[in-house]
């Protein structure tokens, strides 16, 4: 019964936590300015936040969560914020420093995630489900969307930078001096198969590696320069261009196709040939 029970409050735990990214279909509520001032109506005009905060962030339009920042601190660039429902009852008190994260240039309309929310604490930050919910201990640094991928966030660790899912499960350890996406876009798949160009600083310089979009090491951080082939329209298959000791290679998912003796390598689509 023990085991039982555990395992039980062991899955209750887990799907309260699980976080999914969501497009937002659905317009409930919207930022209004009066006076240079913000608040909040909702779809009928009703006012449901007074117009007298600084700014104010709504990350999911479809739910009573509201953001309202004020005090601008110039020192520090930030401001005082607290988390107002419908009814204008702060919620959320045990955490400070709340706010919404921004989307970061991705195919999302959104402009915030929506299921998610970062927190401040001793000058450290952590992530909240959009219902209140610690996600994770306040450990990093900075918190943000990585570029293009949805679903994915860039953090920080004393200067490192990193990746975690929106649950909080750890994809690349906080070890890099960069972290950018491939570039790779697919009409049906979109950014899901873009992996990682991550970097290191070394003595001799920046070296670069590669890392899947499900996470795996494909090349050590080993070549001065590398940029995926992302005219091939191929999810299953990464085609990269590695630059190594001055000379240009092509591999495909790691394995060798042309050997780093060149000069440079482009891609022609049109013909298909490098």
């Amino acid at each position: 019964i023990a085991v039982i029970v555990a395992v039980v409050i062991a899955i209750q735990s887990n799907l309260g936590k699980k976080v999914s990214y969501e497009e937002v279909t659905q317009y409930d509520y919207f930022i209004t300015s009066i006076g240079g001032k913000a608040g909040v109506i909702d779809k009928e005009g009703n006012v449901v936040i007074n117009a007298e905060y600084d700014l104010i962030q709504i990350p999911n339009p479809s739910k009573p969560i509201f953001i309202c920042l004020y005090d601008y601190n110039t020192d520090t660039r930030e401001y005082n914020s607290k988390v107002l429902n419908e009814n204008g009852d702060e919620i959320y008190t045990n955490y400070s420093g709340i706010q919404a994260i921004p989307n970061n240039n991705t195919s999302s309309q959104n402009s915030y995630q929506t299921g998610i929310l970062r927190y401040k604490q001793d000058g450290k930050y952590g992530l909240l489900n959009i219902n209140g919910r610690k996600i994770t201990d306040a450990i990093y640094d900075s918190i943000e969307t990585l570029e293009y991928k949805d679903g994915i966030l860039k953090v920080s660790q004393e200067g490192k930078f990193g990746l975690i899912s929106l649950n909080g499960d750890e994809i690349v350890k906080p070890e890099c001096d960069s972290i950018a996406t491939d570039g790779y876009y697919n009409q049906d798949t979109k950014y899901e198969a873009a992996g990682y160009i991550v970097n290191v600083r070394t003595d001799e310089g920046y070296r670069y590696g590669y890392i899947n979009s499900e996470g795996k090491q494909i090349l050590d951080t080993m070549y001065t320069s590398l940029k995926r082939i992302t005219e091939i329209k191929d999810d299953e298959n990464v085609y990269l261009i590695t630059y190594r000791n001055g000379l240009a290679g092509l591999l495909r998912n790691g394995q060798t196709i042309i050997d780093n003796e060149y000069e440079d390598i482009e891609y022609d689509s049109t013909n298909n040939i490098l």
